[in-house]
């Protein structure tokens, strides 16, 4: 009785359950995988560069905001100099 595909049957309701499994998980799969790819595409961010001049022979240095506060050196005079504040604006 169970066995017999006509309608109604235990047997048809399987396969549109199985179907139905199949294609939701089709479909998350692909969801998930656009997501994955668009954040993986969306690269590094873009800093800006900001400039100062070297305390020690005036050469134009340029440095990202990141590294404000840090220490460097300059790469004509070997001069330690430390990285200025973000300018605002």
């Amino acid at each position: 009785m169970l066995l017999h595909a006509g309608r109604g049957s235990l047997a048809t309701h399987m396969d549109n359950t199985t179907i139905l499994i199949v294609v939701a998980a089709v479909l998350l799969g692909g969801v998930g995988l656009f997501f994955f790819l668009r954040a993986r595409n969306a690269g590094p961010k873009v800093e800006p560069y900001f400039h100062f001049n070297c305390p020690g022979c005036r050469r134009k240095l340029r440095y990202r905001a990141r590294q404000a506060g840090h220490s460097g050196m300059c790469p004509r005079c070997n001069n330690p100099c430390v990285f200025p504040a973000v300018p605002k604006g």
